[in-house]
């Protein structure tokens, strides 16, 4: 896993970031659509993940990996620690001031704020 990059995604925190909410599918759909278009680009491993709180109705596609836990906040913080084992690079997508300290803890960089990740995606509606 060295010289790969994992995206995380706090999902339920990153869909609420605009109005109205795009759905966990919408969220995933457009991230495997951002995720496809850097094949070209990008010569290392990008791995994107995002953990939605409870049943997101969402499955994984392809290019993106989506988890359904009870508390999405320890299984980002959880999965981070892992990938920088690895000796990955994460990066990661929140707006939640705690969580972004937690990461940021566990040597992850947090990147986007949900509403920046949305805008990027082309999500971000009726702001």
């Amino acid at each position: 896993m060295a010289d790969a990059l994992v995206i995380l995604v706090d999902g339920s925190n990153v869909r609420r970031s605009t109005w109205p909410n795009p759905s966990p599918a919408q969220l995933v759909e457009a991230l495997d659509a951002w995720r496809a278009g850097w094949r070209e680009k990008v010569a290392a491993l990008v791995e994107v993940v995002v953990v939605f709180d409870g049943r997101s109705g969402a499955g994984s596609t392809e290019l993106v990996e989506v988890i359904d836990v009870p508390y999405a906040d320890d299984e980002l913080v959880d999965v981070a620690r892992e990938a920088i084992e690895l000796g990955a690079r994460v990066e990661a997508a929140t707006s939640d001031r705690e969580l972004c300290e937690r990461l940021e803890a566990a040597g992850a960089t947090v990147t986007w704020g949900g509403g920046r990740l949305l805008r990027e995606l082309g999500l971000a509606r009726g702001r």
